[in-house]
């Protein structure tokens, strides 16, 4: 449904800042990092892929790892600092205000719409604006770390 839409994509923009601040700016073990996340039906019912992938220097792997591995914990048990949330949510009124005007945003509603039944555009400030950062740290406790579903893989050069 819309409401999940709208925490997969706080949840992957408020990670990705949390990421770049820890992980390449003040440690500076990658160039680019960021979360990407994803929701698709099975039966009417909700999945979620939330996928990070950066290149990083070999000797910061452990805490690149730690970063990756404790921060959605960490927002679980502590909540999402002010400057995370209000930022995207900002961002993501101005995105859905440009996005009016663009061929690719109709299309990917319409898309949706008929593949799944799910309107993400009528109600979406609406139900942007009543999202608190309370709600995203419910969703992160309930539906992602709840599961306890993860999958890693690290690649490293051959020596």
């Amino acid at each position: 449904n819309l409401r999940n839409q709208i925490n997969v994509s706080f949840v992957s923009q408020i990670v990705t800042m949390i990421y770049i601040e820890k992980i390449r700016e003040e440690a500076g073990a990658t160039y680019s990092v960021g979360m990407q996340g994803q929701l698709a039906w099975d039966d009417q019912n909700p999945r979620y892929l939330f996928q990070t992938v950066l290149p990083l220097k070999p000797e910061q792997e452990q805490f690149v790892h730690e970063q990756l591995t404790t921060t959605l914990q960490n927002i679980g048990k502590n909540g999402i600092e002010a400057k995370y949330f209000d930022k995207v949510k900002e961002y993501m009124q101005k995105t859905y205000n440009q996005n009016q005007r663009e061929n690719r945003y109709w299309v990917n509603n319409i898309s949706t719409y008929l593949m799944t039944g799910v309107d993400m555009r009528t109600d979406y400030l609406k139900t942007l604006d009543a999202t608190t950062p309370e709600m995203i740290q419910k969703f992160i406790n309930d539906e992602i770390l709840k599961q306890n579903n993860v999958l890693e893989v690290t690649m490293l050069p051959q020596e």
